[in-house]
């Protein structure tokens, strides 16, 4: 990543590294889900939204939900429902 971005830049150069499943995850650890309540969301197993989550952690070197959601409050600039429509695009594929 390259260390001129601003905070907003970074977030959004991170976030593209996702992909669609991943983000979805990571917008429903946002909204405070349990790995138990995306699972049900979804239609996945536990385990495997342990392993999308833990990836999601990876992808944005953080550690946890707390600082997961930390780092999404001070660098993305967004507000959790602008990311709504990340969502809605995944179940409909539209753009």
């Amino acid at each position: 990543m390259p260390n001129h971005m601003d905070a907003t830049s970074r977030f959004r150069y991170s976030w593209e590294m996702l992909n669609p499943l991943e983000k979805k995850v990571a917008v429903y650890v946002l909204r405070g889900l349990s790995n138990q309540e995306i699972a049900e969301e979804l239609q996945l197993k536990t385990k495997a939204v342990e392993y999308h989550v833990n990836f999601v952690f990876k992808k944005f070197n953080l550690s946890s939900r707390t600082k997961l959601m930390a780092f999404y409050y001070r660098e993305s600039g967004l507000l959790i429902d602008e990311l709504t429509f990340e969502l809605s695009e995944f179940h409909t594929g539209e753009k």
